[in-house]
């Protein structure tokens, strides 16, 4: 009895683990295209709608792989990378929930 517990508890375990890094890569991927999950289908929509018009769709919130990263994570100097990424964070996000900039970073940005 007790192997079938140990057993069933690994697939169990396995099961979610699977699930979990699943679903962690796949909103990694929406971070890193600058999309939210209902944006995706959207913007999907519209590639196709303008590919027939022989137009081309470009989101404009996507501001770059490690862009959109640093916009999730609040990083806008070096020194964010410690406050903001491993200490728990209470930063303002950009924007107002609403509306957004188009290119929310300054010109005199620290590259990270």
């Amino acid at each position: 009895m007790f192997h079938k517990s140990v057993i069933y508890m690994w697939v169990l375990t396995s099961v979610v683990a699977v699930s979990l890094g699943g679903l962690t890569i796949w909103h990694a991927v929406l971070i890193s295209r600058g999309e939210t999950s209902i944006e995706r289908h959207l913007n999907n929509k519209e590639t196709k709608r303008m590919r027939k018009c022989g137009k081309v769709y470009k989101n404009s919130f996507n501001y770059g792989r490690l862009n959109n990263w640093k916009v999730f994570l609040g990083v806008e100097k070096k020194s964010h990378w410690l406050t903001r990424v491993i200490l728990p964070s209470g930063h303002v996000p950009i924007g107002n929930g609403l509306t957004w900039d188009i290119y929310p970073f300054r010109k005199d940005m620290m590259p990270v």
